[in-house]
């Protein structure tokens, strides 16, 4: 899911990455494999693999805008490296693992 992610990034490349997912989503059908990404489901296989849920459990909510929140630190901190065309790795981070703003 990462790579299509990218693709889809490089695709529309320039535009907030959050107005991308935004159209993208939007335009997506309920079957999962419409869906390029899925940042709140690797969010709880990282969790499963620290052992902070059990596998196949859930992120309670509070966990959930942790782990948003660590993404959006970690993309600003990225913000001033990239290429005014292609974009800044901070976009591609929250492209990837961003919140969905819908």
């Amino acid at each position: 899911m990462q790579s299509q992610g990218i693709a889809l990034y490089r695709v529309v490349g320039g535009r907030p990455a959050e107005e991308i997912a935004a159209l993208h989503f939007k335009s997506c059908s309920a079957d999962h494999e419409d869906l390029v990404r899925d940042p709140a489901g690797e969010f709880e296989k990282l969790a499963t693999r620290a052992e902070i849920i059990m596998n196949g459990d859930k992120l309670d909510p509070a966990l959930q805008e942790f782990a948003f929140n660590v993404v959006e630190l970690c993309a600003a901190t990225a913000d001033g490296f990239g290429h005014p065309k292609k974009g800044n790795a901070g976009d591609r981070i929250r492209a990837l693992y961003g919140r969905l703003p819908f």
